[in-house]
């Protein structure tokens, strides 16, 4: 199960990961049971991961810098 695949929360490459991964199963209803867009299904899930690991690095390294200014602020 993939999270939220709305456009706007996603970058470019994987926005279009996610409208071949749709279509495939737009042209493929019943053949998506059986494996047939798996491939697209793997690529998505990498893609996500990638921004996800990405956003949680980010966020980590802004969380450390405001960590080390109460630090110097308590510390004068």
């Amino acid at each position: 199960m993939h999270p939220d695949l709305s456009p706007q929360l996603h970058s470019g490459p994987c926005n279009d990961l996610i409208k071949q991964l749709t279509q495939c199963r737009a042209d493929h209803p019943f053949g998506r049971f059986v494996g047939s867009c798996n491939e697209y299904d793997r690529l998505v899930n990498k893609c996500l991961k990638k921004e996800r690991l990405e956003k949680r690095a980010k966020n980590n390294e802004g969380a450390m810098k405001a960590k080390m200014e109460r630090y110097e602020q308590y510390g004068k």
